[in-house]
């Protein structure tokens, strides 16, 4: 029996308490004890944590290094420097995430404790976790975390057990703005620095920083409390999916709060402008920009600027407009169901799951059916993870965003473990406002 969590988004809280309820492990680890009690079947548990479990991007310590130093600098940091500063957050994150780290390593030693099986964890980096992956003492301290040992190995960036008829990834390599292809998902792919990073740091988590900033200057009667309170609400701009939706999110915080107005459209312009002048970001959307193509991954970032830079010039109805167009432009095929529709054509028959996180949207999606040549019907399926972080959803009626929590897991059983001669799944999936 395999259980998938992923994008569980440990940060250092430096850009919003973002952490999951250590209570949420004692639950997951609870309902899996239970369960394998009435289980004898099951000999092995094997936890895969499937990438964007430390975050290292997602924090405000960025903001106070060196641009040269920082990890998408255009000329690379001298040696060691940016693996003491990935070290540096990546301790942070791990003090931030102490009780949900110690929860999940309780929890499954009672399993192993009560039953016959020793539960085996694993880890796969996705692209929030990708730093962490250059360096052997990054990958010795998120060992050391996750009770894994000491070892300065490289994490694997896939996880594969053809027992269970499975192939897991975290991803990001199916998303144009977080994975860089140069060739076909070799350790270049992995290390190379996607635009992705910086729209994390540089833009996302700076846009509330610089909204303080303005609000503190313009409304000096406010509060440090109502203040931080009001940071805390754009701090949530990071978990509004997809990408594009931001923009609303960020036009609905001006309508809810009229007297910031001024100082949020002021705050996203100088934001915007400044991350358009990142060399790096210069030098991607040159590389990205092609003339054969009329809607390429460069025009579409550069289409959500151009929004973000229209907040004084246009109204509130004219702007909603004007992302409806940018929506039905964006509204195509899911890169994840395609890229999993591409690992099954190069796949062995008996690999029945592709299973992914990322997107943060649990998922099930049937990809094809056939008869293997001894005539046994084989069913082959994507299965997303989704995240256990709280999520924004835009309303139907288009007239703001809902927010409430995600706890979402995916269990591969080998055959026998489940009343099965074959490779099965379940998900389960709890949501909590």
């Amino acid at each position: 029996m395999i259980v998938f969590i992923s994008d569980l988004h440990f940060v250092d809280e430096t850009a919003g308490k973002h952490n999951v309820d250590a209570r949420a492990f004692e639950l997951f680890t609870e309902d899996l004890a239970w369960f394998l009690e009435r289980r004898k079947e099951i000999k092995e548990l094997k936890v895969v944590l499937l990438g964007d479990i430390f975050d290292v991007l997602r924090t405000e310590y960025w903001f106070g290094v060196q641009p040269d130093e920082r990890p998408w600098s255009m000329s690379p940091p001298a040696s060691g420097v940016l693996e003491g500063h990935v070290n540096t957050v990546l301790s942070n994150v791990i003090k931030k995430s102490q009780g949900q780290l110690k929860a999940l390593k309780a929890g499954l030693k009672v399993i192993g404790e009560k039953g016959t099986l020793e539960p085996e964890l694993i880890y796969v980096p996705g692209n929030h976790d990708r730093l962490l992956n250059l360096y052997g003492s990054s990958r010795s301290r998120a060992r050391k975390a996750l009770g894994l040992g000491a070892s300065q190995m490289r994490f694997d960036n896939f996880f594969m057990d053809l027992n269970h008829g499975v192939l897991a990834r975290h991803g990001h390599e199916f998303d144009k703005y977080n994975f860089e292809l140069t060739e076909k998902f070799d350790k270049d792919d992995y290390d190379a620095v996607p635009i992705g990073d910086p729209i994390t740091t540089e833009l996302i988590s700076r846009i509330p920083v610089k909204v303080s900033e303005k609000v503190a200057k313009s409304l000096p009667g406010l509060t440090a409390k109502e203040r931080e309170r009001l940071k805390a609400n754009f701090q949530q701009l990071g978990n509004v999916r997809p990408f594009y939706a931001t923009i609303e999110w960020l036009l609905y915080q001006v309508e809810v709060f009229p007297a910031l107005k001024q100082a949020v459209e002021d705050a996203i312009d100088i934001t915007v402008e400044e991350f358009e002048e990142l060399p790096f970001v210069k030098d991607w959307m040159d590389r990205h920009d092609r003339w054969g193509d009329i809607f390429d991954e460069a025009d579409k970032i550069q289409a959500v600027f151009f929004l973000l830079k229209k907040f004084k010039c246009l109204s509130f109805s004219g702007l909603m407009e004007k992302i409806s167009r940018l929506r039905l432009r964006l509204a195509l095929e899911d890169d994840h169901i395609k890229g999993a529709s591409e690992l099954f054509a190069n796949l062995d028959r008996d690999f029945r799951f592709v299973i992914m996180g990322h997107t943060h949207e649990p998922l099930q999606s049937p990809i094809k059916r056939g008869y293997a040549p001894d005539n046994q019907e084989i069913e082959r399926v994507y299965l997303n993870t989704g995240t256990w972080r709280r999520r924004y959803h835009r309303c139907v009626k288009g007239n703001g965003f809902m927010a409430w929590k995600d706890m979402t897991y995916v269990t591969i059983y080998k055959p026998g473990e489940r009343d099965n001669d074959v490779p099965v799944f379940d998900t389960w999936t709890g949501r909590m406002s």
